[in-house]
């Protein structure tokens, strides 16, 4: 079966099955920290998808993930994964996951990236002011970029400011090589 359209039905049932125990956003929380993980984890991908692994042992690792321990709705969805065979399509199905959480609750996700780490103060205006130009909520996710020199870069869904010194740099070089292009030799 088509790895999308598996993902697709499992992160439904699991957004309806936490919605109608109110229960979303608690899921939606944990689901982010195992994307992320099984994201930067590929040994632990790799057993998850391995077939001879133990589901104990499978279980056990998804568990370690969520500090605090996994709430009884991702609890039962991991059971039932492990059940079905499907924990190897797990990453994708957290990312749809936080698609349709995204999309249900009009966030916009955004990447912010800086030359330096910005202190709360700072990163709150500009969250507030970003905010104000986009439709819904935001989410921001934070980098930083010491190759900017100065400024920021904030990419959400399909727009780009880029406001670093870099970008300018990069701008005024192409100027001018565009204009020394047309000059005689």
């Amino acid at each position: 079966m088509n790895n999308g359209l598996v993902s697709a039905r499992y992160a439904s049932a699991l957004f309806e099955f936490a919605e109608n125990d109110k229960k979303q956003t608690e899921v939606y929380e944990q689901v982010k920290k195992i994307a992320v993980v099984l994201q930067a984890n590929k040994p632990l991908k790799q057993v998850l998808s391995n077939p001879v692994a133990a589901d104990t042992v499978k279980k056990k690792l998804l568990t370690e993930i969520v500090e605090g321990g996994l709430s009884a709705e991702m609890n039962r969805f991991f059971d039932m994964l492990l059940q079905k065979r499907r924990i190897d399509n797990l990453l994708f199905i957290m990312l749809k996951y936080i698609d349709l959480y995204r999309e249900r609750n009009s966030i916009n996700h955004g990447k912010l990236t800086t030359a330096f780490s910005l202190d709360a103060k700072i990163e709150k205006k500009l969250t507030t002011v970003l905010g104000t130009k986009i439709e819904g909520k935001l989410e921001i996710e934070k980098e930083v970029d010491p190759d900017l020199l100065g400024g920021f870069v904030l990419e959400v869904d399909n727009l780009r400011w880029d406001a670093s010194l870099a970008g300018q740099l990069r701008k005024i070089r192409k100027n001018l090589t565009d204009e020394n292009a047309n000059l005689p030799v």
